[in-house]
């Protein structure tokens, strides 16, 4: 059987009469001014006084203003990049317990004009619509490791996360893989750690890089019983690629 709900009957409240009331009244005027106190300070925090709104809005432009002057006036991350391997140990370069850039810097160039890398990359001016290129240095076909076709990795669907520091993101696939490729996925990000400027009025730039790609071959080189499937996933110090007489830049091409 459900519980029966208990009701309670209120008695109305005697009505005060006209010199209760003033009488009241004529007792509290302190109470009288807390309450108005109360209620103009409410009326405060709903609508601020305009001298004062204006001096927030003031505040929150003066802070952009700032942030806008100390933000670079535009990182540019497209172009040709040289990238070398992280675990390189005479990378192994440190100040600190953080990177040494300096070190790293001259380091990098050094091998640059030999000219040496772990891999290339570039990224089209107009990423939204082109596509980008990546190129592991020794990535090859399994079947022939030494004289192995070297493998083409596109870059697709280039994003610029736009902040403080840009952050280019891209997947990527292998475009000439053939018949021993059955898939590939995977995705590069980079964005710029380092500058300085150098001493032709230019600017000494270190980007760092990361990627990691997925590879699934056919069942053409299962049967010749190499890995069914290849994870590869690195990390990158990387600097702006040299520039030939012309002053095009030196790497892969878009």
């Amino acid at each position: 059987m459900p519980a029966t709900k208990a009701t309670a009957t209120k008695k109305a409240p005697a009505k005060k009469t006209a010199k209760q009331a003033g009488e009241k009244r004529a007792r509290s005027p302190i109470a009288s001014d807390d309450s108005d106190s109360s209620s103009n300070s409410e009326d405060e925090e709903l609508t601020e006084p305009p001298v004062k709104r204006k001096k927030a809005e003031d505040e929150e432009l003066n802070a952009k203003i700032k942030v806008a002057e100390e933000e670079p006036e535009s990182i540019q991350l497209y172009g040709k990049y040289d990238l070398y391997a992280k675990h390189l140990p005479f990378l192994q370069l440190e100040t600190g317990g953080s990177p040494d850039f300096e070190k790293l810097l001259e380091v990098m160039k050094r091998l640059q004009a030999k000219p040496d890398y772990s891999a290339r990359v570039a990224i089209p001016e107009f990423h939204a619509t082109n596509a980008g290129a990546f190129e592991p240095r020794g990535f090859k076909d399994p079947i022939d490791p030494v004289y192995g076709e070297q493998y083409e990795v596109a870059l697709e669907g280039i994003k610029l996360i736009e902040k403080k520091d840009p952050i280019i993101k891209a997947s990527m696939s292998i475009t000439n893989g053939g018949c021993g490729v059955a898939s590939s996925s995977g995705a590069i990000s980079m964005h710029r750690c380092w500058a300085k400027p150098a001493a032709d009025d230019g600017l000494d730039e270190i980007f760092e890089a990361s990627f990691n790609l997925h590879v699934s071959y056919s069942n053409m080189y299962r049967r010749k019983h190499l890995d069914d499937i290849t994870d590869i996933d690195s990390e990158y110090w990387g600097i702006r690629a040299r520039k030939d007489a012309s002053g095009e830049e030196i790497g892969l091409a878009l």
